[in-house]
């Protein structure tokens, strides 16, 4: 069962929440545009870090509209960020309002044995409005999660048997 208050997710996981936020599906818009701030792409990388972000990732900025580029440079910096963070939530801080809030955030931590133990309300207490920003990011997390956890039936017909309403899976022949 799905427990806040022990987040732990896979890279591709907190990816898919970033991508829920920032363009409105765990999937990725990587095309979206934001009409007031230039951001760009599944992530939202605005304009004015755009080179920095996407060169510092190795990448080429002028191959950004590409999804697989989008991906490698939100995987290089949410890794850079945990590894400065070692918390989920500060990535997603660190993401939205900068590494100079999350570092904000950090200094009220209690230490504990799995990292640095940052709750939602000392987010939202230290950048305020910024613990809406980390919920939905979570809500990404396991909307992902629960997709991936799901099995797929595609390429399956049922089959009811007449026998109490049984029914079994079988490949659909064409």
């Amino acid at each position: 069962m799905y427990d806040p208050d022990k987040i732990m997710y896979t890279l591709d996981e907190y990816l898919a929440g970033l991508r829920y936020v920032e363009s409105g599906s765990v999937d990725g818009d990587y095309e979206a545009v934001n009409a007031s701030s230039g951001a760009f792409g599944a992530y939202q990388i605005t304009p004015k870090y755009m080179d920095y972000i996407v060169s510092e990732a190795g990448e080429n900025p002028a191959n950004i509209a590409d999804p697989a580029v989008q991906d490698r440079v939100a995987e290089y910096w949410a890794r850079l960020h945990y590894s400065d963070f070692g918390n989920w939530d500060l990535v997603g801080v660190a993401w939205h309002a900068g590494a100079s809030n999350a570092r904000l955030v950090l200094a009220q931590e209690v230490p504990c044995l799995s990292g640095p133990a940052v709750t939602i309300e000392q987010i939202g207490a230290a950048i305020p409005g910024e613990s809406s920003y980390v919920e939905k990011v979570r809500t990404g997390c396991q909307v992902w999660r629960e997709r991936m956890l799901a099995p797929d039936y595609s390429g399956l017909e049922q089959i009811v048997l007449p026998v109490a309403g049984n029914f079994y899976l079988q490949p659909v022949v064409s």
